[in-house]
């Protein structure tokens, strides 16, 4: 999934010098930045195995090869990947997040597959958990009469901002009428993000909004909210609720790096628009009209 390789082929980077793109995260307060040049995202891996043994009934368990007990043992041993063979400086993550086997409760199954992801932030890290997982598995299904096959795909790439790019990202965010607190601080993330192609190909920067506040007020009010406590779960957690108070600080962040990087100049009048209405989604008309010179 993501939309940024299919766009880059499309050519959407045409006649692009640099790229800018934030994301929020809950892990920090609202009026927060945090960023850092280098990594800031993981790469993304999926991984599969099936484990292949000899079905029987639940009651003659002697009359089978049992995969369950096998792959059982694997996700467990799995889990040392990263405490035990890799050195503490290498940020890596291996979960298992799934365990399939079996129709019905009486029944050992010929088959039990596990699947899960794993997250690095460099290619050697990448590699050696690969050779590691494929030997495990290997070794593991062998001593149980069982047989493991291992499929391990490569899914996005890690986020690198470049350096120059960050610096400008930090000055925007001191500067002007929505000055951020910046931070580096819990990054990088072991999430993953589409928007590493881009920086792949050109010089650029992924920063994070802070989204956390304690309760629901301002352009996240709604009727009946009644300034009720905020989840503040993270992305793509069950209850999430985007906060749109971010949604002036990103637009504000966006105008005063266009303001920097084309030299354009925006009045405190206009970015004080955005702050108290939330523009996120035009910019001011100074912008666009100093924009629309480059057709």
């Amino acid at each position: 999934p993501g939309g940024a390789l299919p766009m880059i082929q499309a050519g959407c980077l045409d006649g692009v010098d640099e790229v800018y793109g934030w994301h929020n995260w809950t892990s920090w307060p609202l009026g927060t930045l945090a960023v850092k040049a280098g990594p800031v995202m993981a790469h993304e891996a999926g991984f599969c195995i099936l484990v292949a043994g000899k079905g029987a009934h639940g009651s003659a368990p002697d009359c089978a090869v049992d995969p369950v007990v096998c792959a059982a043992t694997l996700v467990t041993s799995l889990q040392t990947i990263v405490s035990r063979s890799l050195p503490s400086a290498a940020n890596a993550v291996v979960s298992v997040t799934m365990m399939q086997a079996g129709e019905t409760g009486n029944v050992i199954p010929d088959t039990a597959k596990i699947c899960g992801t794993i997250r690095d932030l460099s290619p050697q890290v990448f590699e050696k958990v690969k050779q590691i997982m494929q030997r495990m598995a290997s070794s593991i299904a062998e001593g149980f009469g069982c047989k493991a096959t291992v499929q391990i795909d490569s899914y996005y790439p890690e986020t690198v901002n470049d350096e120059a790019a960050t610096e400008v990202v930090q000055r925007c965010a001191r500067r002007g009428s929505l000055p951020l607190a910046l931070t580096d601080e819990g990054l990088p993330l072991m999430g993953a993000e589409d928007f590493s192609y881009y920086l792949q190909q050109r010089p650029g920067c992924f920063f994070f909004l802070g989204g956390a506040e304690n309760s629901t007020q301002g352009l996240a009010d709604y009727a009946g909210c009644g300034c009720s406590p905020r989840s503040n779960c993270c992305p793509h957690g069950t209850s999430y609720d985007f906060n749109d108070n971010l949604l002036p600080y990103a637009a504000s962040m966006f105008v005063k790096i266009v303001e920097e990087r084309f030299e354009a100049q925006i009045s405190d009048e206009e970015t004080d628009t955005i702050f108290q209405h939330g523009i996120a989604l035009a910019m001011p008309k100074s912008i666009m009209d100093f924009l629309g010179r480059f057709g």
